[in-house]
């Protein structure tokens, strides 16, 4: 039974979903939201976060790919797919704006609620930086800064 039909939703479920929208977990949430059995929920925060990670993402992709190409230049001598693909050109910009675009796309189709971020009080959020509490505990993880001023707004 759910406690709550309110789902915020977090950068780390993108990435471990591998933003996979047509995935199953992603369109359960969308058809659910769509029916009001549940409301999902992103701050403008986690938005550039993900949107940061999907350009990060691709950034590392592309380098990847151009690791693996120097590293099997011998296959450009066959004509013959697989071999011939692994060499095709490809624009890591249009592929980051695709995905990009998938990612709105998904927000518009399962009725995501942006939830602005107005009134954070960002000395509580330093504050809790430097006190070590949550998020950002022993470590002090400056990455979980967007986490902390999410929850800051969550708590208003």
């Amino acid at each position: 039974m759910l406690q709550t039909r309110h789902i915020f939703l977090d950068t780390s479920s993108f990435i471990a979903l591998n933003y996979q929208y047509t995935g199953s977990v992603f369109k359960r949430l969308s058809k659910l939201s769509k029916n009001a059995s549940v409301f999902l929920h992103l701050k403008p925060i986690t938005i550039n976060e993900i949107e940061a990670h999907i350009s990060e993402d691709v950034h590392k992709s592309s380098q990847a790919i151009n690791k693996f190409r120097k590293d099997v230049r011998i296959f450009r001598n066959l004509e013959q797919t697989p071999f011939k693909e692994f060499f095709m050109p490809f624009a890591a910009e249009e592929i980051d704006k695709q995905l990009l675009e998938q990612l709105k796309d998904y927000i518009n189709e399962a009725s995501v609620n942006i939830i602005e971020v107005n009134d954070v009080n960002t000395d509580e959020v330093f504050k809790k930086y430097f006190e070590k509490r949550p998020p950002f505990g022993e470590a002090k993880k400056k990455d979980e800064f967007p986490d902390a001023f999410v929850l800051a707004a969550l708590e208003n």
